[in-house]
């Protein structure tokens, strides 16, 4: 993993590790403050998925870059209501669980967030509203 508050600029780090070549496959998940590192972080013939943009969705690209490279964009979407009720019956038929690294009461709400800035969890930090 790759902490981008060390690495403001993570697609070098990314090509550091890699040797150059880049990753091949990465999911954008917050649109105009990220996809700039993700496109530059992808190697030749990459392919970048794009779904929530939680930072923008006016996404600043060099053209020359994708095409250039040959990277792949897509875009992916969430579903409607009746694909979450379907979800929702397969998660209890199915008896599914997330891992839950940590739970915090809701007076400590600060603290559950510094835990998941650290990065040193596995799962779900949980914020208990009682």
């Amino acid at each position: 993993m790759i902490d981008y508050k060390k690495y403001p600029a993570w697609h070098e780090e990314v090509k550091r590790i890699t040797g150059g070549e880049g990753v091949h496959a990465t999911l954008d998940i917050a649109g105009a403050a990220t996809i700039v590192n993700s496109v530059k972080s992808a190697g030749f013939n990459g392919f970048v998925g794009l779904v929530g943009f939680i930072a923008g969705a006016q996404l600043p690209l060099d053209l020359f870059t994708i095409v250039g490279s040959y990277i792949r964009l897509q875009g992916y979407s969430v579903g409607g209501l009746r694909s979450f009720l379907e979800l929702a019956a397969a998660v209890e038929t199915n008896n599914i669980h997330p891992v839950i690294d940590s739970v915090f009461p809701v007076s400590l709400a600060q603290e559950a967030f510094k835990h998941m800035g650290s990065g040193n969890y596995f799962g779900k930090v949980v914020i208990e509203m009682k």
